[in-house]
């Protein structure tokens, strides 16, 4: 039976994974762009170093990473390493799950900031 799902030839790399593959790795990087843009506005510019900038710029290194996990992935697509073990991917996972995390917090504070700001102006 000629099984089309694996091939030997292709030592484990899923070629049809590839653009999408690069697709990522390209946002990603631009998305590390903008994230380091942030912090660095935000360090620079005495008018922005406000609680909901410091929070906001808190958040862009957050998110920074949280985009280390798209990297890992991009790398398991690109070697061929189709499967890894649970104690392996725990480890490469768990600083991104952490920043993810944290991010979901910082959004709250950043909301809970402008709320208190929009309610109470002249404090």
């Amino acid at each position: 039976m000629n099984n089309t799902l694996v091939n030997p030839n292709r030592n484990g790399v899923m070629y049809e994974t590839l653009p999408a593959a690069t697709i990522l790795l390209i946002e990603n990087l631009i998305g590390a762009f903008g994230n380091i843009s942030i912090v660095w506005a935000t360090l620079r510019n005495n008018k922005l170093q406000t609680t909901c900038n410091w929070l906001i710029a808190l958040n862009a290194i957050a998110d920074g990473g949280t985009q280390l996990s798209n990297y890992i992935s991009t790398y398991f697509l690109i070697s061929g390493i189709n499967y890894v073990d649970l104690w392996t991917c725990w480890h490469l996972q768990f600083i991104p799950y952490m920043f993810f995390s944290s991010t979901m917090i910082i959004t709250i504070l950043v909301g809970n900031d402008r709320l208190l700001t929009v309610l109470f102006p002249h404090m």
